[in-house]
């Protein structure tokens, strides 16, 4: 359930129900609060994650953690391949 909404800048959604395939305990995200809140930086855009309720000695950090490192080499990939394509393009 989203409890808040300012457009283009945070959304706040309540997890009143979880059954999560990746952990022994499938409800542990019940009853907590996930926040979103986006911010401009030049051109691109920041995204800041908080969890709230979320205990940080649950099972499930360990799968998070690992998503996260693999969205931060996928965008430092996604970075260096653009740094690439400007470089051709300047050359020309």
């Amino acid at each position: 359930m989203v409890n808040e909404l300012i457009s283009n800048q945070r959304v706040v959604w309540h997890i009143e129900e979880a059954f999560l395939n990746f952990t022994e305990e499938p409800d542990e995200w019940a009853s907590t609060d996930v926040t979103f809140e986006v911010t401009p930086k030049g051109d691109e855009t920041e995204v800041q994650f908080t969890h709230r309720g979320f205990v940080s000695e649950l099972e499930c950090l360990g799968f998070l953690r690992q998503r996260e490192s693999e969205a931060s080499d996928h965008d430092r990939l996604r970075r260096s391949e653009l740094g690439r394509r400007r470089s051709r393009v300047n050359r020309r």
